[in-house]
């Protein structure tokens, strides 16, 4: 039996106003690059309630807006997180 991640839906103005500065945020899934985009938005119409946020925090984002990521059941479904978190697992696995 195989198991998939489930992933619930985080309205953008609900994650900037429960983390703080610095932050580092990694998106990994597909079409990671429209979560870069709401951020964006957000702060560009001044709805954020940490004014400093857009500089202090950094984004990991595995593709743009329009791409998803490829799947393979030889890897698991957040590789490029699996990589940050478990390095020489990861690579021993390549």
């Amino acid at each position: 039996m195989q198991s998939y991640t489930q992933y619930i839906f985080l309205p953008i103005i609900d994650l900037d106003s429960w983390l703080r500065t610095p932050s580092i945020y990694v998106f990994d899934c597909s079409t990671a690059g429209m979560i870069v985009n709401a951020f964006i938005e957000l702060f560009d119409c001044g709805t954020s309630k940490y004014p400093g946020f857009a500089r202090d925090c950094i984004m990991l984002v595995v593709c743009e807006a329009h791409e998803t990521l490829p799947q393979s059941a030889k890897f698991p479904a957040d590789v490029f997180t699996s990589c940050l978190t478990t390095p020489i697992k990861m690579a021993l696995r390549w």
